[in-house]
């Protein structure tokens, strides 16, 4: 065998062991992700608030910063929903009222869908308060959170991976 052809070979070979050093890593990596995309649903997690919202609501926002991670909501009024400091394996923080989400019904006074964190007005009471029409009691019977805080979606103007913006134009 001459030089030629052993050079040949040899290069042969080292493409071969590319290729198969490529395979192996390929499905080491299918492997590795398989396992990391496979989290268990358990109630008290931050993937189990995920996936129910995500079964509830297509225009989620999920912000990242590291493992800590938060989900706000277009739908309800931009609202933080939930948020963990330990990825999605971690605890969920929020409280989310999953009985009312599932049932898609809409309360007459107001909706505790639940969430961290939300934006309100106030007073709540009074004269001055917006959920209570002019010249009415200042009762239960004739308190109502306005649609605009309550039910209708903000818009989504820009997100990046750490933060959201909306806007909603409103009128009392």
């Amino acid at each position: 065998m001459n030089n030629s052809s052993k050079r040949a070979i040899a290069s042969n070979s080292r493409g071969i062991a590319m290729v198969l050093v490529c395979l192996i890593l390929m499905g080491c990596k299918s492997q590795r992700e398989g396992q990391e995309g496979e989290v268990t649903l358990t109630q008290g997690t931050f993937a189990y608030d995920l996936n129910f919202l995500r079964d509830h609501y297509t225009d989620l926002v999920l912000l990242k910063n590291g493992d800590a991670q938060l989900i706000v909501s277009p739908a309800l009024q931009g609202r933080v929903m939930t948020s963990t400091a330990n990825g999605v394996e971690g605890q969920s923080f929020g409280w989310l009222n999953y009985d009312l989400i599932s049932s898609k019904e809409k309360m007459q006074h107001f909706n505790p869908i639940g969430g961290e964190e939300r934006f309100w007005l106030g007073p709540e009471g009074g004269q001055f308060s917006v959920y209570f029409k002019p010249e009415t009691t200042f009762d239960f019977e004739n308190w109502y959170v306005p649609k605009e805080l309550d039910t209708e979606a903000f818009n989504l103007i820009n997100t990046t991976n750490s933060e959201a913006s909306f806007e909603k134009e409103c009128s009392w």
